[in-house]
């Protein structure tokens, strides 16, 4: 009686220890493997080498952990759903062991819609398989913990956790990092595209671009020079000019103006100036200017007036008269004539007979030199009242000689071209009187 309450007690203590190591090691494993010490009834899940237990018996009964009975034990016949090998008996499954997670070091700020460096996680123990997540951008080979990238979203900014997730141990464990995403500056906004005239330029203004730096980029889209922080700039060249922010190494979307030229029409040709004689009009003729529309300047240099569309005019005052072409918008080298407005001609004697003198007696007469169409008057007629000795025939005459053959008071005049203009009048001589012969050869003045 007394040995059957000892195995009694024996069976009960034998039972609480064996709960107790089995809930303990069954903590760690997560398909609560069976395998077995024979000594103790102990849990075998410390690792991959479990040694080699002894299998030992107690009043012909085998102590079973996994379903806390005892199995009747006959040597050679092993309880029912039980398989013995050598040392230790086992009911199927395997061994675990919990799984570690490691997100790595830190990773360096990126900007919206970049790409980070590789995570350089890691994951161990019983973990099979690392998965990162986290953001609300995308990620590339997520399910590889050291090599894996993640790609910013567009609107995404701040601090931002990331997460690796180790599968496949005895439970599920995590690792978090941060990593800052830099927000981009606002697309810029450049005015001032448009056409120019060769020769002129382009005043371009960027603005917006929140709170970054613009810098001029020139004509190189997408660049990203911060050699010229600049808002404004003036080009004189045919292209499409870009500025673009940038704020914590982060480039916002850039803004660009495209500028033309446009050729100027060729310089225009006038024809018609020189010297004209007053009241007359000088007929001005314009040509060239390429392709453009000519316009008459009058004497406004450097005009550009539209109200006359011509390629003639005439001028009767002195001055600079100016024609020029135009095309979209665009004025070409202007052509110009200058017309002078001559004084007429006030014909003087410059030598001259006397206010006497003898008939049939060579008397001389002359004006300025170096004129033209000089037209010499002579009264009477000519064999009958005079006769020339020289002179006074052509119009390249400044002088005559001639004698007069009648009594008289004898005026010559005198008129010539200068400039060609002629005299408003001719001029007249000092009368010249030719005395009577009455006769007995007494003169009668």
């Amino acid at each position: 009686m007394k040995k059957y309450k000892l195995f009694r007690v024996f069976r009960i203590a034998f039972i609480l220890l064996v709960f107790c190591c089995t809930n303990l090691f069954s903590q760690n494993c997560s398909s609560l493997t069976a395998w077995h010490n024979s000594t103790s009834g102990a849990f075998l899940c410390s690792g991959s080498s479990w040694g080699t237990p002894t299998r030992v018996t107690y009043n012909g009964y085998y102590y079973d952990a996994k379903n806390f009975q005892f199995w009747n034990y006959t040597a050679g016949t092993e309880p029912s759903g039980t398989t013995a090998n050598s040392a230790y008996w086992t009911y199927g499954g395997n061994c675990c062991s919990a799984g570690t997670a490691n997100a790595g070091s830190g990773l360096s700020a990126i900007c919206q819609g970049t790409t980070s460096a590789p995570m350089g996680g890691s994951i161990g123990g019983g973990a099979s398989a690392g998965t990162w997540s986290g953001g609300s951008g995308s990620w590339t080979n997520a399910s590889d913990p050291n090599g894996a990238t993640y790609t910013a979203g567009a609107s995404e900014s701040g601090s931002i956790t990331l997460t690796l997730t180790a599968t496949g141990g005895c439970a599920t464990v995590t690792a978090t990092k941060n990593i800052t995403i830099n927000a981009k500056p606002t697309t810029v906004t450049v005015t001032g595209a448009g056409a120019v005239c060769s020769g002129a330029s382009a005043s371009l203004s960027a603005s917006n671009g929140s709170s970054g730096t613009i810098y001029w980029q020139n004509t190189t889209s997408g660049g990203t020079s911060t050699a010229t922080a600049s808002t404004s700039q003036s080009v004189s060249s045919a292209g499409t000019y870009y500025f673009r922010a940038q704020e914590n190494g982060c480039w916002g979307a850039e803004g660009s103006a495209v500028v033309t030229v446009n050729t100027l029409p060729t310089a225009v040709t006038v024809t018609g100036g020189g010297a004209i004689c007053p009241g007359a009009s000088a007929s001005l003729s314009a040509s060239n200017g390429s392709s453009g529309t000519i316009y008459w300047q009058n004497t406004t240099s450097g005009g550009t007036s539209t109200a006359t569309a011509s390629t003639s005019e005439s001028a009767s005052s002195a001055g600079t008269y100016y024609f020029r072409a135009q095309e979209n918008g665009c004025w070409g080298t202007e052509g110009s004539a200058v017309v002078t407005v001559t004084s007429l001609p006030t014909p003087t004697f410059t030598a001259e007979p006397g206010a006497t003198s003898c008939g049939n007696t060579d008397v001389t007469y002359t004006t300025e030199s170096g004129k033209t169409n000089y037209i010499w008057t002579v009264p009477g007629v000519l064999g009958t009242d005079y006769s020339i000795s020289s002179g006074g025939v052509g119009t390249s005459d400044n002088t005559v000689t001639l004698k007069w053959l009648t009594a008289g008071s004898k005026t010559v005049t005198i008129n010539y071209s200068d400039n060609g203009c002629a005299g408003a009048s001719a001029t007249s001589s000092t009368p010249t009187t030719i005395p009577t012969i009455l006769d007995g050869g007494n003169i009668s003045w």
